[in-house]
């Protein structure tokens, strides 16, 4: 649309309407299905009159880079209400400077309590990134600095974790979720968070092994910092999983899964946001 985004509609930051942005990777853009088949369309198609959906999902996008983007364009769109729809993948990203098909990406270090970003503008050329195997020991640093620390270290066993660089990279996701938090802030917007599972997640042995890990991990932080946070492993259990999933080399959602991971986030809204129902009617044009 005129925005810059994917979608049918363009998006009026000027509206009237209860304006919404949807924050994600390619799961969120709708990867491998068409415009009205994505889960920010399902979200609109689901919601009540009067409010407008923004598709901010990017392709093999790590929930930093989703940041930045959400500090660049976000403002001019005046959202009410910021809605990340990460996949564990999002974190695990943010410990390489370079995509899985080989586009460099910025590095996120933690210092001194905050995300720094460098590795900008990222240089044009493919395959200049890297695995970052040296990435900062942010628990052992901030242990001494941070409560926040000491209480991933206690919800991340050994067992639970192939390595001290998994914490780490999740700490430094923490802190980027926090940062988010700030724009939404500055944007004078609520922010809420969905952890969504992809077809590995689903087809773990244990269920999700991993993934409850970083779900974990994620509910006691956005707990204490007051963010409501939505897991939709659940939704995904005991279903006949390959109906939900594109059958092409990352497995993304088709339509059906979409719809299902839209409709959930519809009906969960005015649980944990009353005012979300009041705000619309409000806003809703008139007759």
């Amino acid at each position: 649309n005129k925005n810059g985004l994917r979608g049918l509609q363009d998006f009026d930051p000027d509206s009237k309407h209860y304006k919404m942005i949807c924050l994600g990777d390619s799961f969120t853009l709708g990867y491998g299905v068409d415009d009205q088949q994505t889960i920010p369309d399902h979200h609109q198609q689901q919601l009540v009159k009067g409010t407008q959906v923004a598709n901010m999902g990017q392709g093999g996008y790590s929930i930093g880079q989703s940041w930045l983007w959400l500090k660049r364009v976000g403002p001019g769109l005046k959202p009410n209400l910021v809605v990340c729809v990460f996949i564990p993948e999002d974190f695990r990203r943010l410990a390489t400077t370079c995509t899985a098909n080989g586009y460099s990406t910025p590095r996120f270090d933690v210092v001194e309590g905050r995300v720094k970003v460098s590795n900008v503008p990222v240089p044009q050329k493919l395959n200049v990134g890297t695995h970052i195997p040296d990435q900062v020991h942010f628990l052992n640093i901030l242990k001494k600095h941070s409560s926040l620390a000491q209480g991933i270290e206690r919800l991340v066993s050994p067992a639970q974790s192939d390595s001290n660089s998994d914490d780490e990279v999740l700490f430094c996701g923490l802190m980027v979720l926090k940062s988010i938090a700030q724009e939404c802030q500055t944007m004078n917007c609520k922010l809420v968070v969905v952890l969504t599972p992809t077809l590995s997640d689903a087809n773990d042995p244990t269920f999700g092994g991993k993934y409850r890990t970083c779900s974990d991990v994620l509910a006691a932080f956005l707990r204490r910092e007051q963010i409501p946070f939505l897991d939709l492993l659940s939704e995904f259990e005991g279903k006949q999983i390959g109906s939900v999933f594109l059958d092409e080399a990352f497995h993304h959602y088709n339509s059906d899964g979409n719809q299902r991971v839209a409709e959930k986030i519809a009906k969960w809204l005015p649980e944990i946001a009353p005012e979300f129902l009041d705000v619309v009617a409000a806003r809703s044009p008139s007759k």
